[in-house]
């Protein structure tokens, strides 16, 4: 589906082709910018779903990990 987007900030919306929003700015699910504490939780994605992680938590923070590493590294080379 193309959306065509209007409008700035909280007056932004989108519309289909025929011109209905379909998209718009809601408020309700603002937060703030400086979330100290994020936390995720499987728990409900393993029991509805039968989800099961294929990557372990150490393995995911060793990519994290090496992905800042790798980031950083090519930030230094820029400059």
């Amino acid at each position: 589906m193309e959306i065509h987007w209007s409008g700035t900030g909280e007056h932004e919306v989108g519309r289909d082709s025929r011109g209905k929003v379909i998209v718009k700015v809601n408020k309700e699910f603002y937060r703030p910018h400086e979330v100290s504490t994020l936390r995720g939780d499987s728990t409900k994605a393993r029991q509805v779903l039968g989800w099961e992680p294929a990557v372990s938590f150490n393995e995911l923070v060793r990519l994290m990990v090496e992905g800042d590493l790798r980031d950083l590294q090519n930030q230094t080379k820029k400059h």
